[in-house]
């Protein structure tokens, strides 16, 4: 309060003499105090303490928590599964399907732990947007999470995320194909590709266990998925998969599909 006194009567901010007080802080330290004193008054505090940390230990703390397997992103994660009321058992079936999917093909596409680690976060958060609307929901996703403060996320890991996913279901655009590659390159596409598939395959949100199946990768361009199941079996998943093929030409990807003996082709 002295210090907000001493300001007010002081007429310009070139005149503050206030030991330790750099000259480039000058403009700003009105505006800060003016801050402060509401958070004082809107909380009712009495006094506060500062922390003498930074950047670099919060890096630091970060660093420590990966290699003691306690990674500050996934509980990030969880947090926003609680927050936006996600259906977990919805999102661990997916989650399971898109790891057995990515390790058919990591080799093939040089893909790493960390491109392992973005998609299992993106495959649990996929659904956060139902919070918001059930239309466009991915859209909602991708914003909500684009735009959040997601602890141990970085901007760039957050941007990855959110087109994982916003481009998880509907249309592929090529746009958005420019948008993906500038930020991921060609293993942020392969993520893509691989989420859609396990997000296909759980659209009836049931617990019925998943025929044995194989993707493999005949280059980066052409992926076969394999299917031992007898196609009269999943009528719906047939005509989702038909529309996938049609989709996965837009963005110049050709995805083979057969059923035991049956080839699938765009619907």
């Amino acid at each position: 309060e002295k210090l907000r006194d001493y300001i007010l009567h002081t007429k310009h901010v070139n005149e503050l003499t206030i030991e330790g007080l750099r000259d480039d802080r000058r403009p700003i330290l009105p505006a800060g105090l003016a801050v402060l004193l509401a958070v004082f008054d809107s909380l009712d505090l009495d006094t506060m303490t500062f922390s003498d940390g930074a950047l670099r230990e919060g890096v630091m703390y970060d660093l420590l928590g990966r290699f003691r397997h306690e990674d500050v992103r996934d509980r990030s994660v969880q947090a926003l599964l609680a927050r936006y009321h996600v259906d977990v058992r919805q999102a661990e079936r997916v989650v399971q399907t898109a790891y057995r999917l990515f390790t058919h093909v990591k080799e093939a596409l040089k893909l790493d732990d960390e491109d392992n680690d973005l998609l299992r976060r993106a495959a649990y958060l996929h659904e956060i947007g139902l919070a918001i609307s059930h239309g466009g929901y991915q859209r909602h996703g991708a914003y909500l999470l684009q735009h959040s403060d997601i602890p141990g996320f970085s901007q760039v890991d957050q941007s990855r995320l959110a087109l994982l996913v916003g481009l998880h279901r509907r249309k592929l655009r090529d746009d958005s194909l420019q948008q993906v590659l500038k930020n991921g390159g060609d293993s942020l596409l392969s993520l893509i590709l691989i989420l859609r598939l396990a997000v296909l395959w759980h659209h009836n949100r049931s617990n019925q266990p998943l025929p044995n199946f194989e993707l493999s990768v005949k280059s980066v361009h052409a992926w076969c998925f394999n299917i031992a199941a007898n196609a009269e079996d999943w009528p719906l998943l047939i005509s989702d998969l038909q529309e996938e093929i049609a989709q996965w030409q837009h963005w110049g990807f050709r995805l083979s599909i057969t059923f035991d003996a049956l080839e699938l082709t765009a619907d």
